[in-house]
Order: C-alpha cells, then structure tokens, then sequence
C-alpha cells in the first residue's frame, strides 16, 4: 500500500504537508486541511521524485529540508576561500611584472621558461652575445649583460618562492580554520 504526501501550497511556497495512507481518504483529508485561498498538491511517497529530491527528506510524513551541518558550511567556505588564493597566487606569481633594471619584465610562464633557458644556456656560453636584449612588459629591448639577465632570472625565482610559501600558509590557515569567519579572514594581500 502506498502512502500520499499531500502539500499546502499558498501564495506559490508550500505551507505545510501531511500524509494520507489510504487513497480514498485524499479528498476529505485535502477538503479539511486546505484553507480558503491555498491549493493542495498529492504525491505518491513512492515516487522516485520525491524518494530522490536532494535537499529534502519526507520525516514522519513531512516534507522538511535538509539543512547543511556546520561543518559542511565551514567545509564549503574553506573551498571557496582557497579557490580565491588559488587565484591571487597565479595572478602575483605569472600575471603581474616585475620591476627590475627600471622597467618592468613579464613573469608569465612562458617567459620565465624562456628566461630560464636563456640563463643556463648563456651562462654555459660563457656570456651573451654582443648586443643582447631582453624585451621588456612594453616591448621594448633592454641590453643585459649575463650578470643581469641572471639577476632577472633570481628576482623573479624569489618572488615565485615568497609567492609559494604565501600560498601554501593561507591555504593551512583556511584548512585549519574552524568557523566561517575564520576562513574568510585569510586573504592575499
């Protein structure tokens, strides 16, 4: 034997539910609990619809939301958050120049794997050619000698690594924090 849930809908949000187990009570059950001005809306407990509606359970013949626990609040605002220093880490680390020489340097991944190889493969050359240039964030070319395009290669190397271990502490501090306002406290700054 099936049982019907039966909801009290008014002004378009349900206002209460009951069951009935005993279909031919329906009509005299609705007629007895539905209000002047409020509709009712039958469902079979059975139906998967219902069996299956995330977010909701059927307790005792009502329909009552499932509210998240606070630890899966917490669980939710630690992704987020970290997901907010994900992103601050690759925009400080490969997005945003460097100054360095009086001008500014690209320190996108491409041009760090670019500036990488030219700074090992000049060094075992021994020096850069003559009339070397690195191309500034502005396009324009900047004579370096080895010395300086190493130095380039260091600064942005130090930055990458105070970046990282910045990136890698907020992340334990949200991880570890155990309220939401202690996880939306940890910002990149």
């Amino acid at each position: 034997m099936s049982s019907f849930l039966i909801f009290r809908v008014s002004d378009g949000s349900v206002q209460g539910s009951f069951t009935v187990s005993d279909a031919s009570d329906i009509s005299s059950v609705m007629a007895a609990n539905t209000p002047s001005g409020s509709s009712s809306m039958v469902v079979d407990h059975d139906h998967p619809a219902v069996k299956n509606q995330s977010g909701w359970k059927i307790e005792g013949g009502i329909l009552t939301q499932i509210l998240p626990t606070n630890a899966e609040l917490v669980a939710k605002a630690q992704s987020l958050q970290s997901n907010l220093v994900e992103a601050a880490y690759q925009n400080a680390t490969f997005q945003t120049p460097i100054d360095y020489m009086g001008t500014t340097f690209w320190t996108d991944q491409n041009s760090q794997f670019m500036l990488m190889g030219a700074s090992v493969g000049f060094a075992q050359a021994g020096g850069v050619p003559d009339g070397f240039a690195w191309w500034d964030s502005t396009s324009t070319a900047e004579p370096m000698t080895l010395t300086e395009l190493q130095g380039l290669y260091q600064a942005i190397l130090a930055r990458c690594n105070a970046n990282f271990v910045k990136r890698k502490t907020l992340l334990a501090t949200i991880s570890a924090a155990t309220t939401i306002a202690d996880v939306q406290v940890v910002v990149w700054s």
